[in-house]
This record gives structure tokens, sequence and C-alpha cells, in this order.
């Protein structure tokens, strides 16, 4: 049996998924930046993508397999994502999420239980994976709202 807070805790997640999907599909140009050192629309979905895929589900295999596994902190801040496609970046951030979704809706209850370390915040659950990635989809639509307003304002 899934833990008390999960059904929630997926709702939120699509949602939060839903609309930085809505905000960034709507740009014109993907390669529009606020400032030469911050990302483009481009860069943000293709480190969605990235990071549910390498992070994410990474981690939730890595303790459904029982072994409690040892993750280093993960970034792609360096990554350079100009070759991909914004719109196959939201295609696959979606398929992943999917993914996730399904992987843990069919958990076993001992997998509830399982464990990993984590290199800074320790020992950590299947839930703390979940509760981390809607804690980075509310800070890329924290920062990606004042971002838009500034685009519509020379778009």
């Amino acid at each position: 049996m899934p833990p008390e807070g999960l059904p929630s805790l997926i709702v939120q997640l699509d949602t939060t998924q839903r609309q930085l999907n809505d905000l960034l599909d709507s740009v014109a140009d993907q390669d529009w930046r606020p400032a030469p050192d911050e990302w483009s629309f481009r860069f943000i979905a293709g480190h969605l993508a990235i990071n549910e895929q390498e992070c994410f589900l990474e981690r939730i295999n890595g303790i459904a397999s029982g072994r409690e596994p040892r993750f280093a902190y993960y970034s792609n801040d360096d990554r350079d994502f100009s070759v991909l496609d914004l719109q196959d970046s939201l295609r696959a951030w979606h398929a992943t999420r999917q993914k996730i979704f399904a992987i843990v809706q069919g958990m076993p209850e001992a997998a509830w239980s399982m464990t990993a370390i984590h290199a800074i915040a320790g020992r950590i659950t299947l839930m703390d994976i979940l509760r981390s990635m809607l804690e980075h989809d509310r800070e890329h639509l924290a920062n990606l709202k004042p971002i838009m307003k500034t685009y519509l304002q020379f778009h």
C-alpha cells in the first residue's frame, strides 16, 4: 500500500509539470534569454528533461533495487542544451515523469521504507525524491514566471 500522501503528491507533480510545460510551450523563440548569462527557454526545457531522467528516475530505480545506494550531488547546470529542441525536451520530460508515476504507483509496500544515502541530504526515501521533484518544479516555476513577463514585453 502506498504512503498516505502519495496521491496528493502525484497530483501536485502533474500540475506543476503542466504549468511549466504550458509556459515553455507558449514561447516562439526557444533561444531567447533575459540576459546573456541566463538560460534560454531551450536550456530550461532540456534541463528539466535530462534532470528527470538522469537524477530522479535513476534515484527511484536505485532505491527500488533494495541495495541502499549512495547518491552524489547531481547537477547538470554546466551542460550545453543548445542542440536539444524545446518541444522534444518537453515530450521527453513528460514521458519520464509518467514512467516515474507508473513505477511508484506499482511499488510494493515494503519499497516505501527502503532508503538511499545522499551526499548532502543523508538518508532519503522514495517520498523524499518525489518531494524533491516537486520542489525542483516549483523553483523553476518561480524563476520562469517573471522571465515570461519580460519575454512577452518584447514579443
